[in-house]
């Protein structure tokens, strides 16, 4: 009888995994990771490269509001930053794990933001779907 509850138990725990498509990063360990955290609104959404034959390298302008984390000029408010992120071809976006980045014109969000080479150049980049949270509360009057 323990036996079975056993295996039970570590099914539950590797399904639960499996079905998992984020990691379980808290906001702080997700902005520890990033290299710029900004609250936006998109822009632009387009097709920016094929990258195989499953997915294509999108390429997001978003109007910033405000920036916690970056480097001084990295990005500024008032400014806008072209974010790229990976996207399947046929738009299922959770399919993959972690799963992939769906951005929509007029969308406002809280993006964590990480550098990545894209051919030769460095490329603010938006890895998973969970890069792409609830922004905070505009103030009022905001």
């Amino acid at each position: 009888m323990f036996r079975h509850a056993l295996v039970a138990v570590a099914l539950g725990f590797f399904a639960a995994f499996a079905f998992a498509d984020e990691p379980l990063w808290t906001d702080a360990q997700r902005a520890e990771r990033s290299a710029v955290v900004l609250v936006g609104k998109v822009v632009s959404v387009e097709r920016a490269a094929k990258l195989d034959e499953r997915e294509d390298l999108y390429r997001a302008v978003v109007a910033i509001e405000s920036v916690t984390k970056g480097e001084a000029g990295a990005a500024q408010a008032k400014e806008q930053i072209a974010l790229y992120f990976e996207h399947p071809k046929d738009g299922v976006t959770g399919k993959r794990c972690p799963t992939y980045v769906s951005l929509t014109v007029d969308q406002r969000a809280q993006f964590y933001v990480r550098l990545r080479k894209v051919g030769p150049e460095w490329r603010a980049f938006l890895e998973m779907g969970s890069d792409v949270r609830e922004p905070p509360a505009k103030p009022a009057g905001a």
